[in-house]
């Protein structure tokens, strides 16, 4: 029964409107929603509290427990875990260190959301009615709450403006005095040197925020959000509260310094890659002048959840990939956030066993985290299909199907270099192609958290019934593929992409080809739509 409570709830949770990847978050949820204020205080009486517990069980309860304990039936497959309302621990908060939240916040909390988890807003689903009764009774999981004085207020003036010379300051202080790079990474990639030790109260592993990644905000992204964590901190989290040891100018500079680290949010909009023609070699560089011209597509990746062993937790939100060629081949490049550098793989039998498919297998518990093996290698393939589509239907995205099989070059970062496989389908693993048909080329350099790899191949072969053939004026439908070491990647159990299409450009315009393709990417949009509903946070 709890097994299948389990399923149920991640079901659910793939598919609900607020957990979708980034370039789904509207304006009413997520990271960079509008503060929410109730129109009315809470009035816990047993008659709302009685009402609360009731809305509780019925939506709540699955996550965060019978007790409020964050030991639902759902709690175990779950990363991170959901809040343990009995220790009064709230991260996000207007308050002091080590303070309760108000009213006000726990509200906020739950009509938002919190992205990166498995928190959704409940902003369409509860009434603000409802939303109060269930903060009542969440109140009652807690002695802290019994005649609890008012908390202390974190002041918050008026945010200055934000000029080159605050953010300036900002960076300053984040490398220095606040030392926010030892956990955040000096370019703020939650890669910093003691990143890898973090825990938390619950001494669950915890990594520190990827500051670039504006939508993973658990409490909102924007300058006063981040100045009211830096503030009073992350309460149950290794995150420091800088409200005594800081200014309030500094800490408004130290807020505006992390709102210049995010990047734009990945729409995923694009699915066409346009291969750009150059003259000369094509290096393997990937940090040749060459690549500076490449039009970038931003590839959304989801955990791969079709089968065992899933990935339900992956650390790869989309990965950036260009691509150009010349007379005789044609190169990609592909860039993606990486915590750690894994260059080594394990030959043991946990790998074996992790990389061996067990049908029967639902979901793995992520606590105690028995499949984060950091002794596993990074890695990223390309698939292609072998054969071009000759209307909307094409093989599976993730490793084809019977008789309609795929070409996957796939690099490793321990061994520096690309391997060409086949697969007709995830039930038989992908077969080497043999040494002369090995003719795929790479190389990977890793650099502050950031993986840029290059793979590059002729433009067509001898082995047309297992090689992709490129040609001009063709969409050739690609994938990505995302193997992160650290947590516990191998096997089937990696990060995934829906198919995109790469075209050679002859400096015709891209329409010319999209018009042509018009069935192909219907079908593949809502192939896309689907994979990316499966996206259910990131780290």
């Amino acid at each position: 029964m709890r097994a299948a409570v389990r399923i149920l709830l991640l079901v659910w949770m793939m598919v609900h409107p607020s957990l979708g990847v980034a370039g789904e978050l509207d304006a009413s949820t997520g990271p960079s929603a509008p503060d929410e204020v109730p129109s009315k205080k809470l009035n816990a009486t047993p008659e709302g509290i009685e009402a609360g517990k009731k809305i509780y069980e019925r939506r709540c309860l699955p996550c965060h427990g019978v007790n409020g304990a964050g030991d639902g039936p759902a709690a175990d497959v779950m990363d991170p875990r959901p809040r343990d309302f009995t220790r009064g621990l709230f991260k996000l908060r207007s308050t002091a260190f080590n303070e309760l939240p108000t009213d006000e916040d726990l509200y906020r909390t739950i009509s938002r959301g919190i992205p990166g988890s498995g928190m959704p807003s409940w902003k369409r689903l509860l009434s603000e009615e409802e939303r109060l009764q269930v903060i009542a009774y969440i109140k009652t999981f807690s002695d802290k709450f019994k005649n609890a004085p008012a908390p202390k207020m974190i002041p918050v003036g008026t945010e200055p403006p934000a000029t080159a010379e605050t953010i300036k300051k900002g960076k300053e202080l984040f490398e220095g005095k606040a030392s926010c790079f030892l956990c955040h990474g000096k370019g703020g990639r939650g890669n910093g040197p003691i990143s890898v030790a973090t825990m938390d109260a619950w001494n669950n592993p915890l990594y520190p925020r990827n500051l670039t990644k504006s939508w993973s905000y658990k409490g909102g992204n924007d300058v006063k959000d981040i100045f009211l964590r830096i503030s009073g901190s992350l309460n149950g989290t290794p995150m420091p509260a800088f409200l005594e040891t800081l200014t309030e100018e500094e800490r408004w500079s130290l807020a505006q310094y992390v709102k210049s680290l995010q990047r734009p949010v990945p729409t995923g909009s694009k699915v066409v890659i346009e291969s750009r023609k150059v003259s000369g070699e094509i290096s393997l560089d990937p940090n040749a002048p060459i690549w500076k011209g490449a039009d970038p597509v931003d590839v959304l990746m989801s955990g791969q959840v079709h089968l065992p062993p899933r990935n339900q937790s992956p650390t790869v939100d989309f990965v950036v990939i260009q691509s150009v060629y010349n007379d005789k081949e044609i190169a990609f490049r592909l860039e993606w956030d990486d915590r750690t550098q894994n260059i080594t793989q394990q030959d043991s039998e946990a790998v074996q066993k992790m990389e061996t498919p067990d049908f029967t297998a639902t979901y793995p518990v992520l606590y105690p985290p028995s499949v984060r093996l950091r002794n596993l290698r990074d890695a990223a393939a390309l698939q292609f299909a072998v054969r071009l589509p000759q209307g909307p239907e094409k093989p599976h995205f993730f490793l084809g199907d019977t008789g309609k099989s795929v070409n996957l070059w796939e690099w490793k970062a321990d061994l520096q270099k690309v391997e060409e496989l086949n697969a007709k389908g995830y039930k038989t693993p992908p077969t080497l192609q043999p040494p002369d048909s090995q003719q795929a080329e790479g190389k990977g350099v890793f650099d502050d958290g950031v993986w840029r790899v290059v793979m590059k191949r002729p433009l067509t072969t001898k082995d047309v019934a297992n090689d992709v053939q490129f040609a001009t004026g063709q969409l050739i439908p690609v994938a990505v593929h995302i193997w992160d070491g650290a947590n516990g990647e191998t096997g089937l159990r990696r990060t995934i992409s829906s198919w995109y299409f790469v075209v050679l450009t002859t400096g015709m315009s891209v329409g010319v080809y999209l018009y042509t393709g018009a069935a192909v990417l219907l079908v593949a949009g809502l192939e896309f739509w689907l994979i990316r509903k499966t996206k259910g946070k990131t780290k």
